[in-house]
C-alpha cells in the first residue's frame, strides 16, 4: 500500500505549505501474532526511508494499531506499509497520520 499526499483534500489550504508529521497509525486486523511490518515514508518524492519495524499482532482477529513515530518535515508525503513473512498474515486496514502545518515557503533577499 502507498499513497502520495499534501494533506489538501483535509484543507486545500494545505496545498504547497510544509507540514510536520509526527505519528502515523497503522490500522490492520490482526490475522497472525508477531507479524513484521514496516512503514515507510518518502519526502517530497524522494527515496522511501524506513522508520522502523515491529512485530505485531496476537491473531485475535479484532481491529488494532501500530503507532509509528517520526518527526518529518516536507510538502508532500508518501506512506508504505510493507510486511514480508511466510508463517504470517497481514490485513491494511488505513492509516491515520498526525501532523502540524508550517507555512509557506518565502525567500530571503
Amino acid at each position: 500500500m502507498s499513497k502520495i499526499t499534501d494533506m489538501s483534500e483535509l484543507d486545500p489550504h494545505l496545498m504547497g505549505t510544509w507540514k510536520t508529521v509526527y505519528l502515523a497509525k497503522v490500522k490492520y486486523i490482526d490475522k497472525s501474532a508477531n507479524t513484521p511490518v514496516t512503514l515507510s515514508i518518502s519526502l517530497d518524492n524522494g527515496d522511501f526511508m524506513p522508520l522502523t519495524m515491529q512485530y505485531v499482532g496476537t491473531g485475535d482477529g479484532g481491529q488494532q494499531d501500530a503507532y509509528f513515530h517520526t518527526i518529518s518535515t516536507a510538502k508532500y508525503f508518501q506512506f508504505m506499509v510493507t510486511y514480508i513473512s511466510g508463517t504470517t498474515d497481514f490485513q491494511f486496514d488505513g492509516l491515520e497520520i498526525q501532523f502540524t502545518p508550517r507555512g509557506e515557503e518565502f525567500k530571503v533577499r
